[in-house]
């Protein structure tokens, strides 16, 4: 459907020409297109699962369970799906739709919270967000005193980039990547 560049979800979402793809799940986020395989990858939080979807299916496949609750999904420069998982209070990568394993799963010695949200730099550094949104369970003990921003170096060194946020979610760069929001 064409969208007229000055439109907001808001306009998309009411616009006569929306369709549902598919439907059935609890919470759904991190959607990420993967071009070599044609298809819609995306987290179903609760449900512990990644889903597939593909043009033309009237529903969508899991693809994996469990996911380890993940949210944010994206994909790295190689084509490995790089998930930040609540439950694995990990950012893990899986190579050629394999079991994942972990690549970022502590700072400073401590679990991280819950790894939310993930955006690839053109250097291969991987950046997330660790709010507490995952540690739905009262007994989750929280090892890191904050919620941060964190950067995750091509060569396995992890940064703290930022502290003062109050539940760090979404990330995004500026199109030439000197930014990040």
């Amino acid at each position: 459907m064409p969208i007229e560049d000055d439109a907001g979800l808001s306009d998309l979402v009411a616009s006569p020409d929306a369709t549902r793809l598919c439907g059935g799940f609890a919470f759904t986020e991190g959607p990420v297109w993967v071009p070599e395989e044609a298809c819609l990858l995306f987290s179903d939080i609760p449900n512990n699962r990644i889903h597939r979807w593909r043009d033309g299916m009237t529903g969508a496949e899991i693809y994996r369970e469990p996911s380890h609750h993940s949210n944010g999904l994206t994909l790295d420069h190689d084509g490995n799906l790089i998930a930040c998982e609540h439950s694995g209070r990990r950012v893990s990568r899986a190579r050629d739709g394999g079991d994942p394993e972990p690549v970022a799963e502590r700072f400073d010695g401590k679990r991280f919270n819950s790894p939310n949200d993930v955006v690839v730099h053109r250097s291969g550094a991987l950046y997330f967000t660790d709010p507490t949104y995952g540690l739905d369970d009262a007994s989750a003990e929280h090892e890191l005193p904050n919620q941060g921003v964190y950067r995750l170096d091509p060569g396995g060194a992890i940064r703290c980039l930022d502290t003062s946020f109050v539940q760090p979610n979404g990330l995004a760069f500026s199109p030439d990547e000197t930014v990040l929001y």
